[in-house]
């Protein structure tokens, strides 16, 4: 595939595909709590339907009625899978899943696809295996395959080693079935969803700064909850009117939990033009405008924010290289860890293009404003790396030619994202 440097400018208004993160807990939460529970506007990306199939062969039942999800909860009473679960590319499925079957009177087994296969379980299986479960994995990283079998859980006391909302949320889907108080120290404080989410269901659940409490054994309720735009899927739009010159683009009901937003902040920081409209409190979504601002300028991004934009880190990868001046990026080593080892792939994908970046253990340094040339981008299976290489295409002298099953990997996330690429190029 090719993709063409834009000679006219990004315009017009976008409805964002639901988020990712928010539609994997709302079906976890729906499959283990008791009666029904509906979800509006579920996305459905292939990572989603992953943990869709899971929970199906666990004897969850579940069936679309228009374009809501209804699930008939198993009251944390699932039944073991006749063969092994297959998580292809998704992580978040196979670590909050872990959680889950921690609790579960039986022996399940666990596989995915090459990418998957090499990233660490050990951050969950360490504390899953404290609190009782029996975890068995390849090697000091535990990574896949791995059998887990479940069955009663002892409440714990253990301090997150790295920030991750995954290994968060596994250790609070397990402790809901321990018989005591669990706690939970975070080292920085990484998105919420989990927390905020389980009320709803009925659920309680301790949260102050970075410590969380957790009692059970819990039973959860079915409910009815509405999805929100994603903004991990928002900030590719975002970056791709900062850099093309004359854009200006309305992104549509994007879910703006501050634990996520990281993104917004730096922008702001470099100099963008971006406001937040028609905030709606209670789904916390809001539109955003942002314009194209062509004297962005170089920052530092590190510390507490580092765990608000993890996603995001590679499309601002790209904009840190339209930046006068340094972009420093530190403290980011779990990207190490992701569909891809991002601070490598991030690297290699931009220096063939002609950016000046330079590659640390923890992150990397970005030296702009630079003008990219076109590149032949490598088949990878990282949706985040894939949807990069696209904007960049779009202001790169002769654009970027892209692998043919470029829209295969970036409907892990984003299945509409060509078709939204169409919808505003002029």
């Amino acid at each position: 595939m090719k993709i063409t440097k834009l000679m006219n400018p990004l315009k017009g208004e976008i409805e964002l595909p639901s988020d990712k993160s928010i539609s994997h807990r709302a079906v976890m939460f729906g499959s283990i709590a008791k009666g029904k529970t509906i979800i509006h506007r579920l996305l459905l990306s292939a990572d989603v339907k992953t943990t869709l199939s899971a929970f199906q062969k666990m004897g969850v039942k579940m069936k679309f009625v228009g374009d809501d999800l209804e699930i008939e909860g198993s009251n944390f009473h699932l039944t073991q899978p006749r063969t092994s679960l297959d998580f292809g590319n998704s992580g978040t499925t196979a670590r909050l899943l872990m959680g889950i079957l921690a609790s579960q009177n039986f022996e399940t087994h666990l596989v995915g696809d090459e990418s998957l296969l090499k990233r660490p379980m050990n951050r969950v299986a360490i504390p899953l295996s404290l609190m009782g479960a029996d975890v068995r994995a390849q090697g000091s990283q535990a990574t896949l395959p791995v059998t887990i079998k479940g069955g009663h859980l002892n409440p714990i006391n253990y301090e997150i080693p790295v920030a991750s909302a995954q290994v968060k949320t596994s250790l609070i889907f397990a402790a809901l079935r321990a018989q005591g108080k669990s706690h939970f120290i975070e080292q920085l404080q990484t998105r919420d969803h989990t927390e905020r989410m389980l009320p709803l269901f009925g659920g309680k659940i301790e949260v102050k700064d970075l410590e969380i409490k957790v009692s059970g054994p819990q039973n959860l309720f079915g409910t009815t909850l509405t999805v929100p735009g994603d903004f991990s899927s928002a900030s590719f739009w975002i970056v791709a009117t900062l850099i093309v010159p004359g854009s200006e683009l309305l992104l549509k009901k994007v879910g703006v939990n501050p634990t996520r937003t990281g993104l917004l902040d730096i922008v702001k920081t470099m100099g963008a033009k971006i406001e937040l409209l028609n905030f709606d409190h209670s789904h916390e979504t809001a539109d955003i405008h942002v314009t194209y601002t062509g004297d962005l300028r170089g920052i530092e991004i590190s510390g507490e924010l580092i765990p608000r934009c993890i996603d995001e880190l590679p499309i601002l990868s790209l904009l840190a290289t339209q930046a006068t001046g340094e972009t420093v990026i530190k403290n980011a080593k779990e990207l190490r860890f992701k569909e891809s080892d991002r601070i490598s792939s991030v690297t290699s994908l931009l220096k063939s293009m002609g950016a000046d970046i330079t590659p640390y253990e923890d992150g990397m340094i970005i030296v702009g404003k630079t003008d990219l040339s076109s590149s032949e981008v490598e088949a990878n299976k990282d949706h985040r790396l894939m949807m990069t290489a696209v904007i960049a295409g779009l202001i790169a002298e002769n654009g970027n030619n892209l692998p043919d099953n470029i829209e295969e990997i970036i409907s892990t996330s984003y299945p509409t994202f060509f078709e939204d690429l169409r919808k505003i190029c002029q």
